[in-house]
Parts: C-alpha cells; sequence; structure tokens
C-alpha cells in the first residue's frame, strides 16, 4: 500500500510539471505572437490582420452598454473604442470626445419630427443660417427639404440641427425635415417659411400698414421716403423726399407707412386732411411702440390745391419745412408744417382753414385746399363763401429724419403715390 501510494504521490508530480510547462508556452506564444487565430479548425490566422475570428456557426458579440453607461463611459474611453447601445439599438465609436453611430437598428419608423427653429428672414448671398428641431426617437439620421432654390446645407447634413448657406440668387420657400432608419420614414415636421429678402425692397401705397422685419445679416438700412401729392384739380402739392442711414438690429419689425396721395375732397393716406380738395399723405416708418412719436423718418405730403375756380397750387411736401399754400381770390393758403409744429390755417373770407398738428393736416373747408400729412402736417387753406370760387390752397406737411446720418430731405419731389425703399 505504501508502494502505491507512492507511485500516485510521483504521478500527480510529474501532471503538475507538464501543465506549468504548457502554460509557460501557451503564454510565451501569446506575448510573442505577431497574429492571433480563434477558429475551430486550427487554421493560421491572415497575415495582415492582428485578430482572425473565423466559424461559419457562430458571431462577434462586442461590449453592451445603454447610453447612460455610454456616458459614462466617455470620460476614460479611448478614440476608436466600439460598444453597442442598447437604449438606441446603435452600433457606436468613440471619436474625438463623443460616440458617433456607426449603424443603427429598429423595430419601427421614427416618430413624429416637432417644429423647426431657424433663421427667417435670411437675406441673398447669406451663410450660416442655423436650422434645428428636437431629437426624435428612433432616428438613425434625418431628410432636410427646401421649397425655393438657392439653399444649401453647409454642415450638419443627415442630423437634426444643420448650418445653410443662401446663393444671391435664393428664393424664399418652405424648409422641412423628417426623421429616418431602416424601417422607414417618420412624419415631417411642420412647414417653416423662410423669407429670402435681397435689397433693395421698394413698399409702394397700399392704404394699410406694411412690416419691414430686419434680416439676420443686416445692421445697418438707408431709407428713402417719398410723400403723397396733394390733390389736383390744377395742381396739387408734390410730396417731399428724405433719405437717411440707420442702425438696426437683426430681429426688429419696423412699421411702413406709404402716404396716399389726395383724391377730391378725400385727403390721401396717412395724414392727408379731408373736406376741402384732399391734401397728400406722409410716408413714415416707425420703431416700437410704433406710435407717431416713434417715427424715424417722415416724408411730408403736399397740400390740396384750390378746391373751386382760380389757380392754386398746394404746398409741397417737406423738407424740413412743409411748402407754404397759395393765397387765391382773396383766402390765404395754410403754412407749411415745421419741425415743432403744424402750419397756420389761412383766413378766408368766409371762414379759416384749421391747423395742422403732430402727423396730420389742417383741414381747408369747402373750397380751401386741405394740408398734407407730414412730422407736422400743414395748415388748410382759407374758405370762400361757399361758392364755386376757389379758396386757398393747403399747405405740405414737413419731413423728418431723426437721429439718420447722411440724411437730407427735399421738398416737392413725388407725384401720385408715395412710396419707401429700403437698401443695405
Amino acid at each position: 500500500m505504501n508502494l502505491q501510494l507512492a507511485n500516485i504521490m510521483k504521478t500527480k508530480s510529474n501532471l503538475s510539471t507538464l501543465l506549468v510547462t504548457v502554460i509557460l508556452l501557451l503564454a510565451g506564444e501569446i506575448s510573442f505572437a505577431q497574429n492571433i487565430g480563434i477558429n475551430s479548425t486550427g487554421s493560421s490566422p491572415n497575415a495582415s490582420a492582428g485578430l482572425d475570428i473565423d466559424f461559419n456557426n457562430k458571431g462577434l458579440l462586442i461590449p453592451r452598454l445603454t447610453t447612460a453607461e455610454a456616458t459614462t463611459l466617455a470620460a476614460t474611453a479611448a478614440e476608436g473604442l466600439m460598444i453597442y447601445n442598447t437604449t438606441t439599438k446603435c452600433f457606436q465609436i468613440f471619436i474625438g470626445t463623443a460616440w458617433q453611430n456607426i449603424f443603427c437598428g429598429c423595430t419601427s419608423a421614427p416618430a413624429a419630427t416637432g417644429s423647426i427653429t431657424g433663421s427667417s428672414p435670411v437675406c441673398a448671398n447669406q451663410t450660416g443660417a442655423t436650422y434645428s428641431v428636437s431629437a426624435v426617437t428612433g432616428a438613425a439620421g434625418y431628410v432636410w427639404t427646401y421649397t425655393g432654390t438657392g439653399f444649401t446645407i453647409a454642415s450638419g447634413n443627415n442630423t437634426n440641427s444643420i448650418t445653410a448657406n443662401f446663393s444671391a440668387g435664393a428664393t424664399s420657400g418652405n424648409l422641412t425635415v423628417y426623421a429616418t432608419n431602416a424601417c422607414g420614414n417618420g412624419t415631417a415636421s411642420p412647414a417653416y417659411p423662410i423669407t429670402v429678402t435681397s435689397s433693395p425692397l421698394i413698399y409702394s401705397y397700399t392704404g394699410a400698414l406694411q412690416i419691414f422685419t430686419v434680416p439676420a445679416c443686416v445692421t445697418s438700412i438707408t431709407i428713402e421716403a417719398l410723400g403723397g401729392q396733394g390733390t389736383s384739380s390744377t395742381t396739387g402739392g408734390l410730396g417731399g423726399r428724405a433719405i437717411a442711414t440707420y442702425t438696426v438690429t437683426p430681429g426688429d419689425i419696423l412699421n411702413i407707412y406709404v402716404g396716399g396721395k389726395g383724391i377730391g375732397a378725400t385727403g390721401g393716406w396717412n395724414g392727408g386732411a379731408s373736406g376741402g380738395s384732399g391734401g397728400g399723405g406722409a410716408s413714415d416708418i416707425r420703431v416700437t411702440p410704433y406710435a407717431l412719436a416713434n417715427r424715424i423718418i417722415v416724408a411730408g405730403g403736399g397740400g390740396g390745391d384750390t378746391g373751386g375756380a382760380g389757380v392754386g397750387t398746394g404746398g409741397t411736401g417737406g423738407g424740413t419745412v412743409g411748402g407754404n399754400g397759395l393765397n387765391c381770390n382773396g383766402a390765404n393758403g395754410g403754412a407749411g408744417g415745421t419741425q415743432s409744429a403744424g402750419g397756420a390755417g389761412g383766413t378766408g373770407p368766409t371762414s379759416n382753414g384749421a391747423p395742422g398738428a403732430l402727423g396730420v393736416g389742417g383741414t381747408g373747408n369747402g373750397t380751401g385746399g386741405d394740408g398734407g400729412g407730414g412730422y407736422y402736417g400743414g395748415g388748410g387753406g382759407g374758405f370762400w363763401n361757399g361758392s364755386s370760387v376757389g379758396g386757398g390752397t393747403g399747405g405740405g406737411g414737413s419731413g423728418y429724419t431723426g437721429s439718420g446720418t447722411g440724411a437730407s430731405m427735399t421738398n416737392g419731389v413725388q407725384s401720385g403715390n408715395g412710396q419707401v425703399t429700403i437698401t443695405w
């Protein structure tokens, strides 16, 4: 029995020595091998591969992490590290400071895309306009579409946030985006209208308020305003001209009032007086809160001519001071508006014309000409005894340029309706 036990002990010692020898040999092989092959056939690894895995009934299973776990790992992740994100169903690789998707699987098409936020209006030839939507659940990519022309995506294509450029010939259009993955496309976002503006912008008479929103690329604008002409049964006073340059901020909203011409006894829109021979309306631009006191530029309207027999030209729109109306048949014309007060009304054998006021002309009554609108309106002409004999003509409204630089104002330039031109 003692001999048998000794033989057993000797055999175990030999096996232990053999096992240690094999482990050391394998360790040496792993340490010094140029490449490694893992397969079931014993084949040598391909010489070009550091690791050659070859099976026809097995796959490669790389580390699987949730988004939260991947975010934690990002603090120490090496460039080129690969994982499978179990939250997003995406294979990802770490590049720079963030995980980037290599490929994403899906179980259904992405959810609907929300509303777009971004720049509008924009300028022709503008670069660097940004647009984005909130990330869409299940999205592997995003497809952006623009219905206008001259729109190109400079960066961020196939993501939920892009930077776009607009060419010199770009046109307005609607921007939409939808999310996509291997299972299909999600519902597109609501259309986001983009207005492409190019200089100059010309605003003609409409008889209503018009709006100008300062584009993202604009910080300075030059405005030319032309006032409306007074009523002309013979010769109505011509509207004035004002031009100046102003500093603006992108996104500012300017209210534009284009003066109308006087027609018969009706004064032109935006301050032309009515009742005798209508005065021309002023043209102006206003900033918030958009009252008469918030005008930054004004071109005065011309005064209405004599309202009956006789020749009398209405006072011209200003200018620093509007032109005075003419005396006719013993009735005096209204005075032009100034920088601080409306023009005085003209006196007449029957009644006097009304004085002008801030923004509006004075009424001439009967055969007297009405004052033109302006920074301060022109006075109305005096009234002749109710017969067909003409009274005094209306005074023109004054112009105004406020804080504008390179400013100038000219009396008596515009016939017919007024106009406003904005250039940058």
